[in-house]
């Protein structure tokens, strides 16, 4: 069996302003806003006061996920 070698690529990172549409980089934006707002506080969010996850904190979360 032969083993072949590959030559590493040099390609550029691409980052998601490179292939996003400006409305959704806004959208992820607001998303990560919210997430370092809405913070564990000892089993309720520090800056609404629910329980913890609150719905913001859910709904940021999804939104980053869909990436």
């Amino acid at each position: 069996m032969v083993r072949e070698e590959r030559a590493e690529i040099d390609t550029p990172a691409l980052i998601p302003d490179d292939f996003l549409a400006p409305e959704l980089m806004r959208l992820l934006n607001t998303a990560r806003q919210v997430i370092d707002q809405h913070v564990n506080d000892h089993g309720n969010c520090a800056y609404c006061g629910l329980s913890w996850p609150c719905q913001r904190a859910q709904l940021a979360e999804l939104s980053l996920g869909a990436l």
